[in-house]
């Protein structure tokens, strides 16, 4: 904006929009009032890799919640009446088909969580974990994949689960000559940037705008190492970002 004004660019309408709550599964856009946006196309500055590739396709996430319960014993007096709900979830895990599934599917366990002394059988651990898909049949089976192994786990071993299944977003695909796609390809050309269209395993609020029927991409940014201690991003590559977006934006 402040480019814009001081070397007094023109451009079309613009309308900035700022979400929260974008690590919590897009939390943020998914209760954004769309109605209140006229534009016709969009750009979300929110991908790994260098400046100049253009994200034209995005997953579907679901996300599983799974508490085991057990019942406590003394592990030291009567561990054979106990039943371990740690070693419940632990059986589960060992079945499920985790991290890279094929090129278009993932699955991850993120959290697994129970407290207590050691000498008393643990009664109660609860599992986070997601999945994510760019083809949503394959989505569901990984889901009910790993479903089946919370289940038979805790059945076999005399416990019982709960179980909740959330679906956080939904996936998207646009063609290279889709309006905000072209437009942001013509405009890595004019400032000499290597124009790349890919998929990703990420999502970003993206993914709630192409569904709600505004066509948006996402633009790299440079920024290595995603979600890592080692993550970074090149000041070259911020100097790039800039003069792709003004581009971006003062192109016809």
């Amino acid at each position: 904006m402040k480019v814009l004004r001081e070397k007094n660019l023109s451009h079309p309408p613009l309308e900035i929009v700022f979400t929260v709550a974008e690590e919590l599964a897009l939390l943020g856009s998914s209760h954004l009032d769309s109605s209140q946006i006229t534009s016709r196309c969009g750009f979300i500055l929110d991908a790994g890799g260098p400046v100049g590739e253009i994200v034209i396709q995005a997953p579907e996430q679901a996300k599983i919640n799974a508490v085991f319960h057990g019942r406590s014993a003394h592990a030291g007096f009567a561990p054979e009446e106990g039943i371990s709900a740690i070693q419940m979830a632990a059986l589960a895990i060992t079945r499920m088909k985790l991290l890279r599934i094929d090129p278009e599917t993932t699955a991850n366990i993120g959290s697994i969580q129970a407290t207590g002394p050691t000498n008393i059988i643990c009664d109660r651990c609860q599992l986070q974990a997601e999945a994510r898909s760019l083809d949503s049949a394959k989505l569901r089976a990984q889901v009910e994949g790993m479903v089946k192994a919370l289940e038979s786990a805790a059945a076999e071993m005399g416990g019982t689960v709960e179980i909740e299944v959330q679906s956080c977003y939904p996936s998207y695909r646009l063609d290279q000559g889709a309006e905000p796609a072209r437009r942001a390809a013509e405009a890595a050309r004019q400032v000499n940037l290597p124009v790349r269209f890919k998929a990703t395993g990420g999502g970003s609020d993206a993914n709630h705008f192409n569904n709600r029927g505004i066509p948006t991409v996402v633009l790299s940014c440079g920024y290595e190492k995603v979600h890592t201690t080692g993550e970074r991003i090149a000041l070259d590559q911020l100097a790039s970002l800039a003069e792709w977006v003004v581009a971006i934006i003062s192109g016809e």
